[in-house]
């Protein structure tokens, strides 16, 4: 019977320890995203907006040097490079569910440079009269067991001129989506339960001397 109780118990206590994990926690991801559009051969550097907490940063496209930079607007980030590019910062985070979802701990993340619902920028590049399409802002998701939510954080857009200027304010939609936790919960268990009946009828199958 020891033996009985181990293997039905054993993977229902340790399915039971990972449900219990994964329903006590959330998981929330922000993103930076910094997009340049610009014709392949021109050379330029911006100041865009710096993230208030530090975040792993990647690139697409021929971006020469990311270096933070103090101005009259706080700090920013000196970004330089040629043609089209996209620079991304990213942080993952993990809070216990006692923070709620639609807390602040959504929009914790917060940009610089930022007055009137306009973002400061500044920009010089090889050719004065070239344009450039320049967006950024934040996007936010988040999951746990069965819900998950994403917002497009505070987003500016424009076409700068050589020198400071400013992006104007657009804002990004939010929805939560809830969902039956079939591949966090549901189907491992049945397995387990699967694996406890299996272990309990190869036992029943023995002759009687031979069972625990």
């Amino acid at each position: 019977m020891i033996i009985v109780g181990f293997l039905l118990g054993t993977p229902v206590l340790l399915f039971g320890a990972q449900v219990g994990s994964m329903s006590a926690t959330r998981t929330i991801d922000h993103l930076y995203n910094v997009d340049v559009r610009t014709d392949p051969s021109l050379a330029w550097t911006l100041w865009t907006p710096k993230a208030s907490v530090d975040m792993a940063v990647t690139t697409q496209g021929s971006v020469r040097s990311i270096v933070p930079v103090t101005t009259s607007f706080g700090p920013m980030e000196n970004v330089t490079g040629v043609g089209s590019v996209r620079v991304q910062w990213t942080l993952h985070r993990t809070f216990d569910r006692s923070v709620p979802m639609d807390s602040d701990a959504r929009f914790s993340v917060t940009l610089s440079a930022q007055e009137d619902n306009t973002s400061h920028v500044w920009r010089m590049s090889a050719n004065l009269n070239a344009t450039i399409e320049l967006s950024l802002g934040i996007h936010v998701a988040g999951s746990q067991v069965g819900e998950s939510f994403e917002c497009g954080g505070p987003n500016y857009s424009g076409k700068p001129s050589e020198g400071w200027d400013i992006l104007r304010m657009g804002f990004g939609d939010c929805h939560v989506d809830y969902y039956l936790p079939w591949s966090d919960v549901i189907l491992p268990g049945l397995v387990v339960g699967g694996a406890g009946v299996i272990g309990a009828s190869a036992i029943a199958l023995l002759p009687p001397k031979a069972r625990p």
